[in-house]
């Protein structure tokens, strides 16, 4: 695993159950997957205050798009946003 891969956020739910769907889709497809914000969303305060983001690593991107059926130019904001961004080796 590299956990020092750069991830990109390819989707943002308002729950967490949400985005475990689309976690469990993605890595049946052998695509490494973190949910960031999944602790706050599971506090019940509501999709104005927790968005769980769906982050993977940058090159599985168009795979994982595909996948969940999302084009590429939607996410363009989100990767933005998150640009640079590498999770710590203890996921």
């Amino acid at each position: 695993m590299d956990h020092g891969a750069q991830y990109r956020c390819i989707a943002t739910f308002g729950s967490t159950a949400e985005a475990e769907v689309v976690r469990g889709l993605l890595e049946s497809e052998g695509i490494l997957v973190a949910l960031l914000d999944a602790q706050v969303a599971s506090l019940g305060l509501g999709p104005a205050v927790a968005q769980v983001q769906v982050l993977v690593p940058a090159r599985d991107v168009p795979m994982a798009l595909d996948l969940i059926g999302q084009p590429a130019e939607a996410q363009a904001d989100q990767e933005a946003t998150l640009a640079g961004l590498a999770l710590p080796s203890t996921l």
